[in-house]
């Protein structure tokens, strides 16, 4: 595995095609005049950033599939006057590229990962200010282009490039090839943070030629991309036992999925201008070691659409989970997972607004079992011929039960008694959100015809005694336990465990989920038998560090930038 790079892709011989045929003709090796054609040429180059690691960087290339071009639109915002910034500028004008593209696997550390464009523009009508470029390859369906005109819908769109990357894309992003735009670079790295931000390539208009041939021997303006998602594997040893010495329970892992996640991003990444200054042991966190280009550092964070707006109960709180149910999870432990970003303030860094990673162990064979309260150490089954008899569980309660006690002496003849083995079997209630069962009827054994003077007979009021005597009562269908885990974002060393609580310096970022980052979860072990369910999360206020998790997990996050995290598998 390369862990030096962003990508393994050497886009080739980049073809342009046209949005509007009025607008963009094959070239036919004639000079244009820029006044008599109303056009002009721009030179580009589309950039899968590429760089050595340093710190705490690290990069994978990752699959080929994940960099698969299927189609390219490069839209054009003007400034209207030298003082005004790229968030202000424009919307000109959009271009559809077409491209032949090939993949090559590149030496190490010297990856190609370039598309020269040479393009051909309408003329500006002011055409002495700049103009800023914006790349967005893999559209998948969430705009369309109409001419030189960005639909959304039936909508074409006008404004600055700020309305323009605000605009919302679903999670719908990866069907056609990773949606990747600009990726936001800072002018200075890590050590000494200061400048600014910029997303969209300037090109002033100085660089605007009136032919194809002037534009070719001039340097051209640098493109970079990131992709609109996130990429989170799973590793570790697929079957093991409990590393809780006293009770080796052997399990299976049979699959994992992320949970939790956002249903929607901004098209663009947004990013604070106020980050960049945050750090532990001069460690700005934020920004990038090593230049993607001259004088351009990558980035690590953003704002999504819930940033700071989690609210817990509403209809949409912007996340998706399956929470409190039990889903099949049989994809194995080494499919790769995608999702939006997930990011949030630190009063927000609570168990409700985090994704996290949720892991299906297999227990007891894949039969179902029970464990009663707290108690993990004793799986209970029904049948009297189970090691551990929910049906004798049962009887044990009846009789420990004062009211349910006295009624079953008065219905026993003279010299008999009621224990283990009178209750022949149970109905239970289906499990709830948390994977509760009660007792809803009592079938006794039949054995001793003599053993009672009257029927004993259980009402539902004495069920609901005995389900209060035996406590909760958890069912564990087909034997499958459920594993939450947290996804890191920062080390505890970018990030420390707080002592007493968060704050945006030193822990924001500490948890979330970024695009174009890869995060590597490792289970280390398993502990102990986790939840019957998969645990509930909405609503819960919890800050994340307060959550004990019963497995060990490594996280490791490469760019893709990689982030690896370690898990041992519990709950509590």
């Amino acid at each position: 595995m390369k862990t030096n790079k962003w990508c393994s892709i050497l886009l080739m011989g980049l073809m342009l095609g046209a949005c509007s045929k009025d607008v963009i003709e094959p070239d036919n090796g004639e000079h244009t005049d820029w006044e008599t054609n109303k056009v002009g040429y721009i030179n580009l180059s589309v950039n899968l950033p590429s760089q050595v690691a340093s710190r705490s960087e690290v990069f994978d290339d990752g699959d080929v599939s994940e960099w698969a071009v299927k189609d390219a639109t490069l839209l054009l915002f003007a400034a209207g006057n030298s003082n005004e910034t790229e968030a202000d500028a424009t919307f000109i004008g959009a271009y559809e590229l077409a491209l032949n593209m090939n993949v090559q696997t590149p030496a190490a550390d010297a990856l190609s990962s370039t598309a020269q464009i040479i393009q051909k523009i309408n003329k500006l009508d002011t055409e002495n200010n700049d103009v800023y470029a914006l790349v967005v390859l893999n559209r998948n369906g969430q705009f369309t282009l109409n001419g030189n005109d960005v639909m959304f819908g039936q909508e074409a769109f006008s404004g600055t490039f700020k309305d323009f990357s605000l605009k919302l894309v679903d999670n719908q992003v990866t069907a056609n090839g990773f949606l990747m735009t600009n990726a936001p670079l800072f002018a200075t790295n890590g050590s000494v943070p200061s400048g600014t931000v910029q997303t969209l390539t300037k090109i002033d208009a100085s660089s605007i030629y009136p032919t194809k041939e002037d534009a070719a021997i001039h340097s051209s303006a640098q493109v970079f991309v990131e992709k609109a998602v996130a990429k989170v594997t799973m590793n570790g040893q697929v079957s093991g036992t409990l590393s809780d010495t006293n009770h080796p329970l052997p399990y299976t892992l049979s699959g994992w999925m992320l949970d939790n996640t956002n249903k929607r991003a901004y098209l663009v990444r947004q990013v604070d201008n106020t980050w960049w200054g945050y750090t532990n042991s001069s460690d700005y966190r934020f920004l990038g070691a090593q230049p993607v280009n001259t004088g351009l550092y990558r980035t690590y964070w953003a704002t999504d659409p819930n940033y700071s707006t989690y609210v817990a109960g509403s209809s949409d709180t912007g996340l998706s989970t399956v929470e409190g149910t039990t889903p099949a999870l049989s994809n194995g432990m080494s499919t790769s997972n995608y999702c939006l970003e997930n990011t949030f303030n630190t009063a927000n860094q609570t168990l409700q607004s985090t994704t996290r990673a949720v892991v299906k162990a297999v227990f007891n064979g894949g039969q179902d079992f029970y464990l009663l309260n707290d108690d993990k150490t004793v799986l209970y089954e029904q049948g009297l011929s189970a090691t551990h008899s929910l049906e004798n569980l049962v009887a044990r309660a009846l009789v420990s039960e004062p009211t349910l006690n006295a009624k079953i002496k008065q219905s026993l003849n003279v010299g008999k008694t009621f224990g283990e083995g009178d209750v022949a079997s149970l109905t239970l209630s289906a499990p709830d959100m948390n994977g509760v069962s009660q007792v809803t009827g009592i079938t006794l054994s039949s054995s001793d015809s003599g053993k009672y003077n009257t029927a004993l007979t259980f009402t539902s009021g004495d069920l609901e005694k005995l389900n209060t005597q035996l406590g909760t009562l958890y069912k564990y269908t087909n034997g499958a336990a459920y594993y939450a885990i947290k996804i890191r974002h920062f080390t505890d060393t970018q990030t420390p465990n707080p002592s007493t609580g968060y704050t945006e310096n030193e822990h924001l970022g500490r948890y979330g989920i970024l695009r174009n980052n890869w995060y590597q979860l490792t289970v280390n072990s398993v502990k102990l038998i986790g939840a019957p369910v998969v645990p509930l999360v909405s609503g819960n206020t919890n800050w994340d560090d307060t959550d004990e998790q019963y497995i060990s997990v490594g996280i490791k996050v490469m760019s893709w930038a990689v982030r690896t995290q370690s898990i041992d598998l519990q709950y509590k």
